[in-house]
């Protein structure tokens, strides 16, 4: 399922993902070596800032660089619904040339959870720089019921295997193609299995040299889970980060409720933790590619300027 649908549902009430997500390795194909940390920067998923791109490409581009981020991830790939504007309405040359001259990259973009035009996709995106595919939740997991937007649970280890075959055939296909691959995580992988958690049974059924890991902090926080802790125990396999904080409100109305979910996800430095060690982590683990998310905001851009002046004093 595209964004494109989520924003409809929407204005429906429903509840919104980040643009959460999954990805590929480093090291993955000819051409595809990472930028050192220190190199790449900080970025932005474009699902953050989906309403002023559909108002003017290039403004929000040029506001993004101004604050100071480097990279952008793009989403929405891959849907029936994509139509003829995979790229905000730009041709691949356009786009890139737009990111170019703003001193922009474009090394990651999410592709619906059940795309199999894997080559296509590839070809499309490659023309921008894109080198790595991430699915950003497995269609298992999403529900539509009269124009709402839900998220589903995890059913049991069936349910999980089907979706590592899947997420293998996808990683073959992205190989095939000259890109990496990975899977995005939400709140409900970290579902407890009795021994294990859904988390950790799905990555093991999951071929590592073919699916990699983005790991979405906010939604590993909302889990209650330590991201640090996951950062340390795959390292090497994480290979981008979603930059975003949990804040629970202060009497809880439940997580199923929509707007709470919503309201819960915020940018660094809003929220209750702090991202010093998370951000030690990402150095000391070797990962590259960090990008600033914030699934609903009334204010996407002054919310992605917070974020950024948050993490860059750290």
């Amino acid at each position: 399922m595209r964004r494109r649908t989520m924003i409809r549902a929407a204005g429906a009430g429903a509840v919104l993902l980040g643009a959460g997500k999954m990805l590929p390795a480093y090291a993955s194909g000819a051409g595809q070596g990472a930028p050192s940390c220190t190199d790449a920067g900080l970025g932005v998923q474009l699902y953050t800032v989906r309403d002023p791109l559909q108002s003017d490409v290039r403004a929000t581009l040029a506001e993004i660089a101004a604050i100071g981020y480097r990279e952008v991830e793009l989403f929405g790939l891959g849907g029936e619904d994509q139509g003829d504007k995979p790229l905000f309405g730009l041709a691949a040359k356009e786009f890139a040339a737009a990111l170019e001259d703003l001193g922009l990259r474009a090394p990651m973009a999410h592709i619906w959870g059940g795309a199999m035009n894997i080559v296509e996709i590839a070809d499309l995106v490659g023309q921008v720089g894109v080198r790595h595919l991430v699915v950003p939740m497995a269609p298992e997991f999403v529900s539509i019921e009269n124009g709402q937007f839900r998220m589903l649970g995890v059913t049991g280890r069936s349910q999980l295997d089907a979706i590592a075959e899947r997420l293998n055939r996808q990683g073959e296909l992205a190989k095939a193609s000259g890109m990496g691959f990975g899977y995005h995580n939400h709140q409900m992988e970290f579902a407890d299995l009795g021994d294990e958690n859904a988390f950790d049974y799905l990555f093991a059924q999951a071929d590592s040299e073919l699916v990699k890991i983005e790991l979405d902090i906010g939604w590993a926080l909302f889990a209650g889970i330590d991201p640090v802790e996951v950062l340390n125990r795959y390292a090497g396999r994480v290979i981008a980060v979603h930059l975003k904080d949990h804040a629970p409100p202060p009497v809880g109305n439940g997580d199923s409720d929509p707007a709470s979910i919503q309201s819960q996800l915020v940018e660094p430095g809003t929220g209750p933790t702090d991202f010093a060690p998370i951000l030690a982590a990402l150095d000391e683990t070797g990962v590259a590619h960090r990008f600033v998310e914030v699934d609903v905001s009334p204010d996407p851009i002054q919310a992605i300027t917070r974020g950024y002046g948050y993490l860059s004093r750290l």
